[in-house]
């Protein structure tokens, strides 16, 4: 009886063929909703503290160190599954809105890399009173983290109405 809860018969190629598609663009929603949520609430709630460095090094420079050690593993996995299950959406079904949503979160990919990276490091390595050279980091970080987060909300844009929206309906508009 219990292993009966467990068996799941092998699904045939037909079906893996039908139902790949729709997984893929489920978790191009999912995955660049995440992403641009985590964004935006950085953007909102933490810019305004990294913005105020300058007359508080101390405190911005403490919650930039623990705010970045608790995100990086949800916005590091989101910034690489979005893309990849966004693209791959598009080669399986053509639909050119998963392409562009792929391509805006694969921009973020060498933003990230080459120049919000850098910064992280110098700040995160930073003395905790908070240098000038930190301070100066943070105002670039907020800069640089507000265009990941215009790419990465662009992206679940156009996913959630290509999802709520079929392309014959946005068609017959």
């Amino acid at each position: 009886f219990f292993a009966s809860l467990f068996y799941t018969p092998p699904m045939d190629i037909q079906t893996v063929k039908q139902t790949l598609p729709h997984a893929l663009k489920a978790i191009s929603l999912v995955t660049t909703g995440l992403f641009s949520g985590c964004a935006l609430l950085t953007s909102a709630g933490l810019n305004p503290i990294f913005r105020s460095a300058t007359a508080f090094p101390v405190q911005a420079v403490y919650v930039f160190q623990h705010f970045t050690a608790n995100s990086t593993v949800v916005q590091g996995t989101t910034a690489l599954l979005a893309p990849l299950s966004s693209i791959a959406a598009y080669f399986m079904t053509g639909d050119v809105v998963f392409g562009v949503a792929g391509a805006l979160m694969a921009a973020t990919i060498p933003l990230t890399r080459f120049f919000i990276m850098p910064l992280n490091k110098q700040i995160m390595t930073s003395p905790p009173e908070g240098s000038r050279e930190a301070v100066a980091a943070l105002l670039k970080w907020t800069s640089l983290h507000n265009i990941r987060t215009i790419a990465g909300l662009s992206a679940f844009t156009v996913v959630a109405v290509a999802r709520c929206f079929p392309s014959s309906y946005l068609r017959s508009l």
